[in-house]
């Protein structure tokens, strides 16, 4: 919220700043024309380095949702936060068609 007040924005548009800082492209939904107002307001102003860095101080080195059923997959873009000697159980092979296998 501190930086939403530093830079008159709310704290969505301060995280898709972010994301968009980064390189990261970015999809905001939502059904409320304030919000869409909002949301499309993002590339008139930019966050300081400063503020760019502050963010990785929010990085507590894990990730909420590492879909491990997905690990065997050679493009898989987590394998390095996998926990220690992470085995795939039997039966989390997936195909192409999404049938167990």
């Amino acid at each position: 919220k501190a930086l939403a007040q530093k830079y008159n924005k709310s704290p969505a548009q301060v995280m898709l700043r972010w994301q968009i800082q980064r390189g990261v492209c970015v999809v905001a939904k939502s059904v409320n024309p304030e919000r869409i107002k909002s949301n499309s307001e993002l590339f008139d102003w930019q966050l300081s380095e400063e503020d760019m860095a502050s963010f990785a101080k929010i990085n507590v080195g894990w990730r909420h949702l590492l879909f491990p059923e997905a690990s065997v997959h050679p493009d898989y873009p987590f394998k390095d936060e996998l926990p220690h000697g992470f085995v795939v159980p039997k039966g989390w092979a997936v195909s192409s068609s999404g049938t167990s296998g």
